[in-house]
């Protein structure tokens, strides 16, 4: 596959999610008694689990297949989100969502790992953590990989499914769905 049809199908994909984050924050505020809110509710592990391994698909299809070295900080949001994969993966299989407690705290690192990430690209002068200097030869996480509409790039695109994913998650722990 040609790497700018898929930077163009990611990118699509990107904006579907900040769509769907909109329509997911709204039904949680204002219509939590709507069959939609009740739908997501008891869906949000299995659409949980298509967004994690989504984004682990496409990590590992980035690094794989169009040999794009992953930052410091690309890692470290990928330690957070691959063990999601696997655990929601099991937690459907075996009907058990006993889980939820995991899956927010993985998220919610990888959230704030993903935000720093964006905000270190935006103003490039808070990278002290990880830039070629400090970590040998790990790309500098302030360098953008722009994939689409001049503004989404692969970090941004962690920081939506983590989103995403915490608030699946909320929509079933604000139901009680066991």
């Amino acid at each position: 596959m040609n790497i700018i049809i898929f930077n163009k199908l990611i990118s699509f994909l990107g904006i579907i999610a900040q769509i769907l984050i909109a329509f997911l924050i709204f039904i949680f505020f204002f219509k939590k008694n709507s069959k939609i809110f009740i739908f997501f509710s008891k869906n949000s592990f299995l659409f949980s689990f298509i967004i994690a391994l989504s984004a682990t698909t496409i990590s590992l299809f980035y690094f794989e297949i169009f040999g794009i070295e992953p930052c410091l900080l690309c890692w470290y949001q990928r330690i957070f989100m691959y063990p999601q994969t696997i655990l929601l993966g099991l937690s459907i299989l075996q009907n058990d969502k006993n889980i939820k407690k995991y899956i927010i705290t993985l998220a919610l690192i990888g959230l704030l790992i993903a935000l720093y990430h964006n905000i270190i690209q935006i103003n490039s002068d808070l990278n002290t953590i990880c830039s070629i200097e400090n970590s040998g030869n790990l790309l500098n996480c302030s360098q953008k990989y722009i994939i689409g509409f001049n503004y989404i790039t692969i970090p941004f695109m962690s920081l939506l499914s983590f989103m995403l994913i915490l608030i699946l998650m909320f929509f079933n722990k604000q139901n009680n769905l066991n």
